[in-house]
């Protein structure tokens, strides 16, 4: 019994707001794409102001790079939501559907799933980019930050006026043994340390 309530109320609601909701849902459809050609057109004009003020740096171009493919493979996932938009109502409406065969009540017995299946097929014009985007900036921000600690690594600096000629010493060793430097570096800054004493 109040199932049946709850599934009457959900329907009248989905119809009352299915007024609104699908021509706007249809309005943003159509913008979708001319606004997303407006921020590709916006990441290639800041790339040069961006890289420029990053001083070049790696961890700022592969971010960059990460997310010009991301902005560049959204438009997939517009024309995948259109495809399965297309696809879904074809499979329920079109000819051998379920609903054209042998259906004495001419599509009334299914409407509320039919004005849900609309809610989500609108939502995925919305919902696939963003998990998209979402994705893709997280996999850049960890590619920049395991490219920023690679550069670092390959320069270590152990001289500093401030350091005693013993923790000079320490870090060299610690240098040689990571092996971040060779035996023949080791050996000339070794020399130059005690040098300067």
């Amino acid at each position: 019994m109040f199932n049946d309530m709850s599934r009457v109320t959900g329907a009248l609601g989905l119809g009352l707001a299915s007024v609104a909701y699908f021509p706007a849902m249809d309005v943003v459809r159509q913008a979708l794409p001319m606004v997303m050609a407006v921020l590709k057109m916006a990441l290639i004009i800041s790339i040069p102001l961006v890289l420029t003020f990053a001083t070049f740096d790696f961890k700022s171009v592969i971010t960059v790079s990460i997310v010009m493919f991301a902005m560049i493979f959204v438009d997939f996932w517009f024309q995948l939501g259109q495809w399965f938009d297309t696809t879904i109502l074809d499979a329920m409406y079109g000819t051998n559907s379920p609903h054209a065969t042998l259906n004495p009540l001419l599509r009334m017995n299914n409407t509320q799933a039919d004005m849900l299946l609309n809610y989500v097929m609108a939502a995925m014009f919305i919902i696939l980019p963003t998990f998209w985007m979402s994705a893709l900036s997280w996999a850049g921000f960890k590619a920049a930050a395991c490219a920023g600690a690679t550069t670092q690594e390959r320069s270590p600096q152990i001289s500093q006026a401030s350091d005693t000629v013993e923790q000079r010493l320490e870090k060299l060793v610690s240098l040689k043994s990571r092996e971040l430097i060779d035996e023949a570096e080791y050996t000339q800054r070794r020399k130059e340390i005690l040098e300067s004493i």
